[in-house]
């Protein structure tokens, strides 16, 4: 099976609207995860580079990598990014 390949990001901010501006760029999709008290503007500003965004109540960001990367595989198979 073949996936098509994605940017995964577990942030409160700049470094989520970074990964989907450069998705964009790169003509990929891009996911990010923020945790439930990121301001509204920030998600919209992430959505407004092309990303989709995912609100997670629960999100610990001490371990953004291991919390995007478990939760793609999860919910869509292997990261091929």
């Amino acid at each position: 099976m073949v996936h098509d390949p994605k940017l995964v990001a577990a942030t409160d901010g700049n470094h989520g609207r970074a990964v989907a501006r450069t998705a964009r760029l790169l003509g990929i999709a891009a996911r990010v995860y923020v945790p439930t008290p990121v301001p509204r503007v920030v998600t919209e500003r992430i959505s407004a580079e092309g990303a989709l965004v995912n609100v997670v109540d629960d999100l610990r960001l001490d371990v953004p990598g291991d919390q995007a990367a478990v939760v793609c595989l999860c919910t869509e198979g292997p990261l091929s990014a």
